[in-house]
């Protein structure tokens, strides 16, 4: 009889997972970003999306400038939310033409649309940039990607 049981159960489990749809699975494949490695004047960067990201996720190409701020103060970073990218696996590229001298790093976030609202939060400068908290110590658990550093120098208008 226990055997019958046994035998039954298996046969309602066999059952019930078939007739489950799939879970959805996320990418565990980072994206790549390349092109930014370089000094030169302007340059074209691309993403490389192997597999999408969660679909309500949001995806930004980020543009992280170091050291940033007035001569004999503390340096921060200032992020640029750059360009949005779509969800969708393959090559997407933007033209970048950086003005002045610093160094910066490329890559890609993937956020909810609660996370982009705390990264949001964070002080901006006069030209648009995020910078101190919460985007200091949150955005590195976004990333989605290699990170590419450039240093290119153009002279400013």
């Amino acid at each position: 009889m226990a055997a019958i049981v046994s035998l039954a159960s298996i046969a309602a489990g066999l059952f019930l997972a078939a007739s489950q749809p799939p879970k959805p699975t996320t990418c565990r494949v980072p994206a790549q970003v390349s092109g930014a490695d370089t000094s030169a004047a302007s340059f074209t960067v691309s993403v490389n999306l192997r597999c999408p990201m969660p679909s309500a996720d949001k995806l930004y190409l980020v543009v992280q400038l170091l050291n940033e701020g007035v001569k004999g103060t503390v340096k921060h970073s200032e992020y640029y939310l750059a360009w949005a990218i779509k969800n969708s696996v393959g090559l997407t590229s933007r033209h970048d033409n950086p003005a002045g001298c610093t160094t910066r790093r490329y890559y890609l976030i993937s956020v909810t649309l609660d996370q982009l609202a705390l990264l949001q939060q964070s002080p901006r400068t006069s030209s648009g940039s995020y910078y101190g908290e919460p985007i200091d110590t949150d955005i590195g658990q976004y990333i989605s990607s290699n990170i590419q550093v450039n240093h290119t120098c153009n002279k400013q208008a």
